[in-house]
């Protein structure tokens, strides 16, 4: 017994010497479960050489771009969430990055207090900097999730440029026609404008700091874009007096649901954001 735990706690020790040369944090992770993904995100943000130079925050509907995002950006994107949970950690944090991206599809869902919670526990937020074993973004899990699913990612970065049909056609028959009815019951005018005036003075507070904000719509499948919410929602946030990235209609955008873009039109969209938004950013604060 004496003996199994010695052994234990050698295997700890290396691990963590080992995690401490290679810095495995400051790579993307990729996570087996969504649950974990969230909390592994958050704890990551916290860590002091973690300095990104934009931060996206939003949903899964975001969370789905955080593979081919570039490595100065740090997706607060939280599946099941909103963005609410990303501005609670910059809060809470202290850490405001230069540029700052706020995803608004689902602006009603508020912040997940277990991921900021646990994020930023006083005592587990010091081991986690002294013992990086214990964070989830260096379970050895994560990087056993990574090692089996990285060659799928591959492969839908390859094959996304020959994709001409939505993923998973059952799936989006079953779902959107109840995501419709949904869209098209008006949100509650109250909550709204509360909401909206949350955020707009939580900008404004960044870009007091130095920030420079902006706000985006997700692409949606059309019956969903041009429903009674997503109408609503885009006039109200129009005439916020920050820069406003609309989704680019050009493009066909294809989504597995109604709602979740697919592998091929994630990378689209984000080699799209990342080439067009700080152009726009420019012009917006040249004003």
């Amino acid at each position: 017994m004496k003996k199994s735990i010695i052994i234990g706690l050698s295997m700890f020790v290396i691990y963590n010497v080992a995690l401490y040369v290679v810095k495995p944090w400051q790579q993307k992770t990729m996570y087996p479960y969504w649950v974990l993904e969230n909390y592994g995100k958050a704890q990551r943000y916290t860590r002091p050489d973690i300095q990104p130079k934009w931060v996206l925050c939003g949903s899964s509907l975001t969370a789905g771009m955080d593979h081919y995002l570039p490595d100065t950006v740090h997706s607060l994107a939280m599946t099941g969430g909103s963005f609410f949970t990303g501005i609670e950690m910059m809060n809470k944090t202290g850490k405001i990055p230069p540029v700052i991206g706020i995803e608004t599809n689902m602006l009603l869902r508020l912040p997940d207090v277990y991921v900021t919670e646990d994020a930023l526990n006083p005592i587990m937020l010091q081991l986690r900097n002294y013992i990086p074993g214990i964070a989830v973004y260096n379970q050895p899990f994560s990087f056993l999730a990574y090692a089996l699913l990285g060659s799928v990612e591959k492969e839908n970065q390859i094959r996304f440029s020959k994709e001409n049909k939505i993923l998973n056609q059952p799936l989006y028959d079953e779902q959107i026609p109840a995501k419709i009815i949904e869209y098209n019951v008006p949100y509650d005018s109250a909550q709204l404008a509360e909401h909206i005036q949350y955020m707009e003075e939580q900008l404004k507070g960044y870009e007091a700091k130095g920030s420079r904000v902006f706000i985006y719509e997700a692409p949606m499948d059309p019956a969903l874009y041009y429903s009674v919410r997503m109408r609503t929602l885009r006039a109200h946030l129009r005439k916020l007096p920050f820069l406003f990235v609309e989704v680019p209609l050009y493009h066909p955008w294809k989504t597995a649901d109604g709602e979740h873009k697919t592998p091929s039109d994630c990378a689209t969209y984000t080699y799209w954001m990342m080439n067009t938004v700080p152009q726009m950013l420019d012009a917006y604060y040249a004003k």
